[in-house]
C-alpha cells in the first residue's frame, strides 16, 4: 500500500507538466479553501444559532421583560441571527476583495506611474517643480512649528522685558525711598543740632543772668 501510494505521488509530481493534472491541482485546492471556509462559516452559524435561541430566554428572565417564548418566537430570532451573521460575513468577503483588488490596480497601475513621473522629470512639467502632497504638508507642518516657536520665543522676551522692567521700578523706588531717609535722616540732625544749640544758648543765658545777679 505505500510503495503503491509513493508511486501515485511521484507519479503525479511527474505528470505536473500536463495542463489536465495542473487543472486538477489548482480545483483541488480551490476546493479544500472553499469547503474549509464553509465548514467555519457552518460552525460559527450554528453558535450563532444557538444564542440567538437563548435570547427569548435572556429578555424574559435576566432582563424583566414579560415575553411569550414559543417555538415560533425562538425560530424567529434563531433565523434572525443566522441571516444578520451572513450579511455579516458577505460584506467581510466584499469588503476583503475590495482591498484586493485595489492592491492589484495599483500593482498594475505601478510601471504607468513610473513612466509619467520620469516624463514629467524629462520635460520639466513635474518632479521637481511640483511638490506631492506629503512635502506640502511636511512644509506647512513646519511652517506652523516655527511659527509658534517665534511666538513662544516673543512671549519669552516680553516676559523678560517686563520683568526687567519692574525690577528697574523698583530698584528706583527702593533709591528714592533710601534718598528719602537719607534726607530725612539729615534733617533730623539738623534739626537736633539747632535745638540742642538753642539749649546751650538759654542755659549760658540763664547763667549769665544769674551771676550778674549774684553781683
Amino acid at each position: 500500500m505505500l510503495i503503491f501510494m509513493d508511486y501515485n505521488i511521484f507519479g503525479f509530481l511527474s505528470d505536473m507538466g500536463n495542463p489536465d493534472i495542473k487543472l486538477m491541482f489548482a480545483i483541488f485546492v480551490v476546493f479544500i479553501i472553499i469547503v474549509y471556509k464553509a465548514l467555519g462559516v457552518l460552525k460559527n452559524a450554528v453558535i450563532v444559532s444557538v444564542i440567538s435561541a437563548c435570547f427569548p430566554f435572556v429578555l424574559d428572565k435576566v432582563l424583566g421583560f414579560d415575553v411569550d417564548i414559543t417555538v415560533e418566537l425562538i425560530l424567529f430570532y434563531v433565523l434572525s441571527g443566522v441571516v444578520l451573521y451572513l450579511l455579516y460575513e458577505v460584506f467581510k468577503v466584499i469588503y476583503k476583495s475590495s482591498e484586493v483588488i485595489v492592491s492589484v490596480f495599483k500593482i498594475l497601475m505601478f510601471p504607468f506611474v513610473l513612466v509619467l513621473k520620469f516624463l514629467g522629470w524629462l520635460f520639466g512639467f513635474g518632479g521637481s517643480s511640483k511638490k506631492n502632497g506629503k512635502e506640502i504638508v511636511k512644509e506647512k507642518k513646519y511652517k506652523v512649528i516655527s511659527e509658534e516657536k517665534e511666538e513662544h520665543k516673543k512671549v519669552v522676551e516680553e516676559k523678560e522685558n517686563e520683568h526687567e522692567e519692574v525690577a528697574k521700578e523698583k530698584k528706583k523706588e527702593h533709591k528714592k525711598v533710601a534718598e528719602e531717609k537719607k534726607k530725612k535722616k539729615k534733617h533730623d540732625e539738623t534739626v537736633k543740632e539747632k535745638k540742642e544749640k538753642e539749649h546751650r544758648e538759654r542755659v549760658e543765658e540763664k547763667k549769665k543772668k544769674h551771676d550778674e545777679e549774684e553781683e
